[in-house]
């Protein structure tokens, strides 16, 4: 039997288990053999910086987080940018800034404290990562 797992995105949507050592429990105290969703351990609200290719301008990531909702901005030569097309799943996410006429088109994985992935700058593609700054 498969078990298939959303998840969730408001309070309302948390299921009526508690993630408990690895696995999750029904209240009433009996154990669910499923382990605990990868998407509940993605934590990546906060500050995070980074480098841009060709010249290595500095960027600075501010990233809120509820559940996997994620939005957040991006600071450019002093200038705050609102990211944009922002998607969580897992450890997994990508978001699109706006630099002037250019669009940045960042994704990766977060884990302990690092995302690496890829920026796409129009047909170009970087090896990318931000560090977390917080």
């Amino acid at each position: 039997t498969a078990v298939v797992f959303q998840c969730p995105t408001t309070f309302a949507d948390v299921p009526h288990e508690v993630p408990l050592e690895g696995g999750l429990v029904r209240p009433e105290g009996q154990p669910v053999a499923v382990p605990a969703p990868p998407c509940l351990l993605a934590r990546v609200e906060g500050r995070w910086r980074s480098r841009l290719p060709q010249g290595g301008r500095s960027v600075e990531f501010e990233l809120l987080q509820k559940f996997q909702e994620l939005s957040g901005t991006a600071k450019i030569a002093g200038r705050s940018i609102a990211l944009e097309r922002v998607t969580l799943s897992g450890p997994f996410l990508s978001f699109r800034v706006q630099d002037g006429k250019r669009t940045l088109r960042f994704s990766g994985y977060a884990s302990a404290g690092r995302i690496n992935g890829q920026l796409g700058v129009g047909d170009r593609v970087y090896r990318w990562r931000a560090l977390r700054s917080d």
